[in-house]
């Protein structure tokens, strides 16, 4: 059985796959890396607009259900 990662895990694995650290992804969101850091460690949801920017720069679904 395989365990589904969680956003914030998916959020953290896509990061890094793409080689952007959390000082740089903050950068590009134009937060700070403490809130990315946040996001990572699941203290903090992004809303729905942050959700499309953070996906669309990691070109990755974190947050929407797959069909």
């Amino acid at each position: 059985m395989k365990m589904e990662l969680t956003p914030s895990e998916k959020l953290r694995l896509f990061r890094m796959r793409r080689g952007i650290n959390q000082t740089e992804l903050g950068s590009i969101l134009e937060v700070s890396q403490m809130q990315i850091s946040r996001l990572e460690r699941g203290e903090i949801i992004p809303d729905n607009t942050e959700q499309v920017r953070i996906e669309k720069i990691l070109k990755e679904n974190i947050w929407k259900v797959d069909d």
